[in-house]
């Protein structure tokens, strides 16, 4: 899977209601195109404290 160019995106875009964004919806495609970010992400999460509340 690629991911999605600007002309793609801004087709697709408003089939998504959370991802309504062409810009959004392009970075969402980047991340998942690439499944090693996605690990290297999720990672960098765990570090983040968690606001307090």
């Amino acid at each position: 899977m690629r991911a999605l160019t600007a002309e793609q995106a801004i087709v697709i875009a408003p089939m998504f209601k959370a991802l309504g964004d062409p810009v959004r919806l392009r970075l969402m495609s980047m991340i998942v195109s690439r499944p090693e970010a996605v690990r290297r992400l999720g990672a960098q999460l765990e570090c983040v404290p968690a606001p307090a509340t």
